[in-house]
């Protein structure tokens, strides 16, 4: 009676940890699938917001060039409607001074935006390259957990 006792419990003990082995491995899969799931969703999400900084940019550069343009043409019509510059070499010579200082101001203006956006890349890229490694470190964390006993 005894040793019936003690096959049945041992057939228990293999059953249950079998069980508990094939449930841990369901779980790992599962968690393999939704890591897949999530970085593709992280990936989409931050290829938008790429998309959206780049748009950004774009306007404005836009916007700086305008400005740029309106600033010249305001530029060359004061020195034109100027009563104090008496002929045309002297309005010439003040539009090339004008064209010079504004072309030379224009330059740093697009280099300081250039260089503005991208710092704003370099930091949209590393903080992508952050929430994916912390995705990745919590699922990890997650797989590692012991299986059921």
């Amino acid at each position: 009676m005894t040793e019936l006792v003690r096959q049945q419990t041992d057939q228990w003990s293999t059953l249950k940890a079998s069980q508990a082995k094939e449930v841990h491995e369901l779980l790992l899969s599962f968690i393999d699938e939704r890591k897949e799931l999530l970085l593709k969703i992280i990936k989409e999400v931050q290829e938008e917001q790429k998309r959206e900084l780049r748009i950004i940019q774009e306007r404005d550069m836009k916007d700086m060039k305008a400005q740029q343009t309106k600033t010249s043409i305001e530029s060359n019509r004061s020195v034109l409607n100027d009563r104090k510059l008496r002929n045309k070499a002297e309005r010439e010579r003040r539009i090339r001074e004008l064209n010079d200082y504004n072309t030379k101001r224009f330059i740093d203006q697009r280099k300081a935006l250039a260089q503005k956006h991208d710092r704003q890349s370099q930091e949209l890229n590393k903080r992508h390259e952050r929430e994916e490694q912390e995705v990745l470190t919590s699922l990890t964390k997650v797989c590692f957990l012991p299986p059921f006993t």
